[in-house]
């Protein structure tokens, strides 16, 4: 988690990194039942208007569920830089 807060503080390059960080962070939060932060987390990605790798639109799917309710696998983001074939 502090890494992602650490991003956040950085300086802003690569410029994802700000979007992905408030949608990581959203996905903690929702993992240990802390919704009202989690939907706080996902807000601020969706005001970033950066849709690096569909970021927006996950972080607005984010927001649609109505409950905490997810697992430990959840976590694994979907934007994986320098992977091969992304």
């Amino acid at each position: 988690m502090n890494s992602y807060r650490d991003a956040l503080r950085g300086d802003g390059e690569p410029r994802w990194t700000e979007v992905w960080s408030h949608i990581a962070l959203g996905k903690i939060f929702d993992i240990t039942g802390q919704r009202d932060r989690a939907v706080n987390e996902y807000r601020l990605a969706v005001q970033t208007n950066d849709n690096t790798q569909g970021a927006v639109n996950e972080a607005r799917q984010w927001l649609q569920r109505r409950t905490s309710s997810l697992t430990a696998n959840s976590l694994k983001p979907a934007y994986r830089p320098g992977q091969p074939g992304v």
